[in-house]
């Protein structure tokens, strides 16, 4: 049996394994695979929410007009990732068709005219995730915006920390309609060998009163161990004092919601909290993410780079710095286009990643490309010389036409005993690949 990670013992900065746990996200720019359903018997309601989603999302709108068309729409085994549904049907006026989207498990947005408290309570009760009454435009927006939600964070880890099971368990009903993965804790020794096991958790949400020390010092900890960038912390309380909110707020927790709450609210509250993390992400992908291709750019290469070559030389491993340039990039410009070409630089880029997965490989500039690898120069040489193979027999399709691409590579190899200089290396790597283009391309030259 594990030993409890006591409070004191949590790291000040997130492992190189924490850091590394990234969440699967879409962004906010994301194709849905997947078709959604709209349930309206208001045509141009129908036709303005399902213009909205297919420009939004990309996906694919089927529109059923009546209950009927709703059940012949299921019954044809679409695999539908989210409804968006009217309550009030011609045939079937009191929100039946909510049964057969429940029983069909898809998430289910209600857009109604009239939510009176008893209908409500009854959709509520029913998984109804989230409903809007059509009052506006932005009514509309709202509902877009919740189907990319959980498009972003299906499958993402939620924590609740909380030794109430029924409180526990009304909070595990929300987080599943949202359809996340949901872990739970009695006490913070469970709390933090969760983080520890589980360090891609996304959300934690921790009650006021935890045994063994309160939430606010295991908010500290879970703070310690993860940061703002990766993870939200909402705190619940069902204290009179009027400072706990700002008490878990000053030890690192992103909202505070007193008890009781309403269904909504928590609902609100996890999910804006949760699209703000997203937007972070989006903005550090952007950051050192080449938009074209999504490999680290520039200058995400010229950041991880030294590190990676510093863990190498300090354990004494040979490694190898490789500049990768495509042959003929201008001719393929101009012959098929800039379109084209920007396909070739993903194509390469595919293949330089499903040929490189536990090496750092980056896009430095037009059609250049750099590769920190470990291994001595042979080594390096062989398996390069095979990518370099592979790119040739995996050609470029358009339309009826096959492109084969080629590429020439520059090696240059860390010497041991020698401080690690990415800047020279690349320097070096350069230069013999030039003398690869000059000696007739497609080779490799160390």
């Amino acid at each position: 049996m594990r030993r409890p990670i006591a409070i004191d013992e949590m790291p000040m900065n997130p492992s190189k394994r924490q850091r590394e746990a990234r969440p699967n996200f879409l962004s906010r720019h994301c194709v849905l695979s997947r078709p959604v359903l709209v349930v309206e018997d208001q045509r141009a309601l129908a036709m303005m929410l399902a213009a909205m989603l297919k420009e939004r999302w990309g996906c694919e709108v089927h529109v059923a007009e009546d209950f009927r068309r709703a059940k012949e729409l299921l019954a044809s085994g679409a695999p539908y990732f989210a409804a968006c549904c009217d309550l009030n049907l011609p045939d079937a006026p009191d929100g039946e068709v909510i049964d057969i989207l429940v029983a069909a498990d898809i998430p289910i947005i209600a857009v109604t005219a009239a939510f009176g408290g008893e209908m409500r309570q009854r959709m509520i009760d029913k998984g109804v995730l989230d409903y809007v009454l059509k009052n506006s435009v932005n009514a509309y927006a709202h509902v877009c915006e919740l189907v990319g939600f959980i498009a972003r964070n299906q499958l993402a880890k939620a924590l609740v920390i909380d030794d109430d099971p029924l409180i526990r368990d009304m909070l595990m009903r929300i987080l599943t309609r949202l359809r996340m993965i949901v872990l739970t804790a009695e006490n913070a020794d469970d709390a933090l060998l969760m983080v520890e096991d589980h360090p891609d958790v996304r959300l934690a949400i921790v009650h006021e009163h935890v045994p063994q020390v309160n939430g606010v010092v295991v908010t500290s900890a879970l703070r310690q161990r993860l940061d703002k960038e990766h993870l939200v912390i909402i705190g619940i309380s069902d204290s009179d004092d009027r400072l706990i909110g700002a008490d878990f707020l000053k030890n690192g927790a992103n909202d505070f919601i007193r008890k009781p709450f309403v269904f909504e609210e928590m609902i609100t509250r996890i999910t804006k909290n949760l699209e703000m993390l997203n937007l972070v992400e989006e903005n550090r992908q952007a950051a050192y993410r080449d938009y074209l291709t999504g490999l680290p750019n520039r200058r995400s290469f010229f950041v991880e780079g030294p590190a990676y070559m510093k863990r190498a030389s300090v354990a004494g491993r040979p490694l190898v710095v490789a500049m990768v340039d495509i042959d003929n990039f201008k001719r393929i410009n101009d012959t098929h286009g800039h379109d084209v070409g920007d396909v070739a630089l993903q194509h390469v880029a595919g293949v330089l990643s499903a040929s490189f997965p536990d090496c750092l490989v980056g896009r430095l500039g037009g059609e250049e490309f750099g590769i920190v690898l470990p291994g001595s120069g042979g080594e390096a040489r062989a398996v390069l010389e095979k990518f370099l193979a592979t790119l040739v027999a995996t050609p470029l399709v358009i339309g009826q036409a096959e492109l084969t691409i080629t590429a020439s590579i520059g090696l240059a190899t860390l010497s041991r005993g020698v401080e690690p200089d990415l800047d020279d290396l690349l320097k070096a790597a350069d230069a013999r690949l030039y003398v690869a283009k000059s000696l007739g391309r497609n080779r490799v030259e160390a």
